[in-house]
Order: structure tokens, then C-alpha cells, then sequence
């Protein structure tokens, strides 16, 4: 039996997303940025050398992150310890960690760095951080699913680094939706903040650390 093409992000899921958070009352349902036509994505990324596929394109196209305010304790929170990161602040986060790995490679370090594109290929592009960036790869045809990674910012976690947490964005952003669902992920009103419940979350999807 033939597996099954990964989930493509849609539109319509990220709607989806949108209704949960407002029914929840996440602060992030109501600060959300205007989308990003191709041309402004395309003039953030193209400096990198980096083409993003369909799906990242289908995301900052949506909605370009929040209009955070961190000064009033809105910190633009999409779930649990996850920040919905502007395309700016992306590619910020990129140039960051390429120039971090390389400067441990070139540099005088105790530590030994084989090969600095191990640690953070250059096809890899922050969407999200979780105590360590989620990043899609973006070495994929263009309307290609894109892989989904994640490992803590200094992680020697081989699994983590190689092998990609889920076969695409569409698939993540399922998980967040049941996630909200189920009842794993609610934005507690009272005290302001996101709940997560471990428990209620399918042993795969919480090792990967994108749930």
C-alpha cells in the first residue's frame, strides 16, 4: 500500500487556526499583520540566497506574524512557547545562525564543529521558536511539500539536526489545530497565558516538539 503525499498547507486550515484562536480568546486572533505579496517576500529573502516554497509563502502570505507588544505582556504567542515570527524577523533569525556556526567553525573555539552547514543548513528558514527555531527546508521544488525541523539552538541531537520532525508545514499546522481541539493547547484567559497539556498530546507528535 502506497503511503500518502504530505499535507500541503491550505489556506483554508490556517483559517481554521484563526477561529480556534478567537474562540479561545488568544490575544493573537485580533494582532495579526497584513499578508506579504510574493515581491515583498521574495525582496526579504532573495539577499540570502534562499527561495521559500509555496507553503512558507502560503504562511507569510496569510499573515505576516503580530503586531506584538511585549512592553504590555503580549509577546504574539500562536500556542504554547511558540512565537509567530514576522518574515523580517525570520530572516534576521537566519543571517543569526548561519553567522553563529560559522564563526564557531572559523573561530577560536574548544569546541569541534565538523562542518558549520550540519549544524544549521543554509536551505533552512525559521518559521517559529520553541526554545530553539523551527525551521522548514527550503531546498524542495517550489510547490513541493517542505520539510519541518527542530532541535534546541545548541542541540547535538543527531535526529533532531538530520531527520526532519514532520514531512511538511501542512502537517504541523494540523497538529496545532488539533491540538486546540483536544483541548492540548488553551489560552487560559485569566492569567493570560497559554496551557499546554503534555498529557493529551499523541506520544510521536510530543517528541517531535512541535506540539
Amino acid at each position: 500500500m502506497e503511503e500518502s503525499a504530505p499535507q500541503t498547507l491550505r489556506l483554508d486550515q490556517l483559517e481554521t487556526l484563526h477561529a480556534l484562536w478567537a474562540e479561545q480568546g488568544a490575544p493573537i486572533a485580533d494582532r495579526l499583520r497584513p499578508g506579504l505579496p510574493d515581491e515583498a517576500i521574495d525582496g526579504l529573502t532573495e539577499p540570502l540566497a534562499v527561495r521559500l516554497p509555496v507553503e512558507a509563502r502560503t504562511w507569510w502570505g496569510w499573515h505576516d506574524g503580530t503586531k506584538a507588544d511585549e512592553d504590555n505582556g503580549y509577546t504574539g504567542e500562536l500556542g504554547p512557547e511558540f512565537g509567530f515570527l514576522t518574515l523580517a524577523q525570520a530572516v534576521r533569525e537566519y543571517r543569526t545562525m548561519r553567522a553563529m556556526f560559522e564563526d564557531l567553525w572559523h573561530g577560536d573555539t574548544a569546541e569541534t564543529y565538523d562542518d558549520p552547514d550540519y549544524w544549521w543548513r543554509p536551505s533552512w528558514f525559521p518559521i517559529t521558536n520553541r526554545r530553539g527555531l523551527v525551521r522548514c527546508d527550503t531546498a524542495v521544488p517550489l510547490e513541493a511539500p517542505c520539510p519541518i525541523y527542530w532541535a534546541y539552538s545548541h542541540d547535538h541531537d543527531a535526529e533532531g539536526l538530520s531527520h526532519p520532525r514532520t514531512a511538511s508545514f501542512g502537517e504541523m499546522v494540523s497538529w496545532w489545530i488539533e491540538a486546540l481541539q483536544d483541548g492540548a493547547w488553551e489560552y487560559n484567559r485569566h492569567e493570560n497565558r497559554w496551557i499546554h497539556r503534555a498529557e493529551r498530546v499523541e506520544a510521536g507528535r510530543l517528541r517531535s516538539g512541535l506540539v
